[in-house]
């Protein structure tokens, strides 16, 4: 099932108290998803992560709410 989510450009990170606030399909659980979700390479401040990002066209986005979302 392909969930109706809210993203950002990944290139417009957002940093908390904690550091770099990451997508929440890092730590989704929902089995059923159908979004197209890829893991890529990023350099975020200069350290390379694989992040899981919403990637449908040309700039891949972080999903910052989504409404299929279950917590691992």
């Amino acid at each position: 099932m392909e969930y109706r989510c809210s993203t950002i450009s990944a290139s417009e990170m957002v940093i908390g108290a904690k550091g770099v606030i990451k997508p929440l399909c890092e730590d989704c659980g929902t089995v059923d998803c159908d979004n197209p979700i890829e893991k890529i390479q990023v350099s975020l401040v200069g350290i390379t992560h694989y992040i899981k990002v919403y990637n449908r066209g040309v700039e891949p986005r972080f999903v910052m709410q989504c409404q299929g979302y279950l917590k691992k």
